[in-house]
């Protein structure tokens, strides 16, 4: 691995078998770590990770791409210890500087017609309240997403999911459709002309100069606009990439014909 100019800490804390002991005494078996000898990590430096023994792993995984800096880089970590010095928590009935001084930087990097802040705990809980908000603004119940998509475990959000591994046996999903996963790789239609992306698939296609999957994958999102929805659906979530679906890039134009095929759907 390249050369790294930190020395870890030596680690004193609880031992790796007594570690695993109290994990299966008293945490959820539900919390499946990686591997047969799970990592037990105690000390992290933006790019690189130190297990118990002083073992320097080169963190690729990112904490499921939420390391997006990396870790305990300085200007966080002064930024947080400034704050907890400070003020921890008190409740939204109340203003805080920080809140707002984070509004106005992340709105500033969004489009005019995004300009409101709504901030939550985690991506499933955003979800949630998007489907909310969107079909109270919109007065519509239909939710369109894709398969192969995840978009959260909540027992709300989770209807919006379309992996098996990630449902479970309770009800989810009332008004939430599914369309066919536009994937140039795997899919139906596409192949080594139709990514958006730099890197192409490796399968030829029959597309004829310009990519023309992404139009017949609209095809499908049509359908289910024709059949399966009680006028204009009230939301469409996409991924960009999908993630926990394997890094499927879709069709070029596919996303905005998508948009706007959702919020202008055409008469049948």
């Amino acid at each position: 691995m390249p050369p790294c100019d930190v020395t870890p800490e030596t680690y004193k804390g609880r031992d790796y078998d007594e570690t695993m002991r109290v994990k299966k005494k008293h945490i959820s078996p539900t919390k499946v770590p990686a591997y047969s000898e799970p990592l037990l990590l105690t000390q992290g430096k933006m790019q690189w990770l130190w297990d118990h023994e002083g073992r320097r792993y080169l963190d690729m995984f990112a904490g499921i791409v939420t390391v997006s800096v990396g870790h305990c880089h300085p200007v966080v970590a002064d930024g947080l210890k400034d704050q907890i010095d400070r003020l921890w928590h008190t409740t939204n009935l109340y203003l805080t500087p920080p809140m707002h001084e984070y509004a106005e930087k992340l709105t500033a990097t969004l489009p005019d017609h995004l300009k409101v802040c709504f901030f939550t705990n985690s991506g499933s809980e955003a979800n949630d309240l998007a489907m909310a908000l969107s079909r109270q603004y919109t007065k519509s119940f239909d939710v369109i997403s894709f398969r192969n998509a995840y978009h959260g475990g909540s027992p709300y959000s989770v209807g919006l999911t379309a992996h098996g591994t990630w449902k479970h046996n309770y009800p989810n999903g009332f008004g939430i459709h599914h369309s066919v996963n536009p994937d140039p790789y795997k899919g139906i239609w596409g192949g080594s002309k139709c990514r958006d992306s730099p890197i192409q698939a490796d399968r030829e296609c029959g597309c004829m100069g310009e990519c023309e999957a992404g139009g017949k994958y609209l095809g499908q999102l049509r359908e289910v606009l024709d059949y399966s929805v009680s006028g204009r659906p009230a939301a469409l979530f996409a991924e960009p990439i999908q993630g926990v679906g394997g890094a499927v890039q879709f069709p070029k134009n596919f996303l905005k014909g998508a948009f706007d095929l959702v919020h202008n759907p055409l008469p049948s």
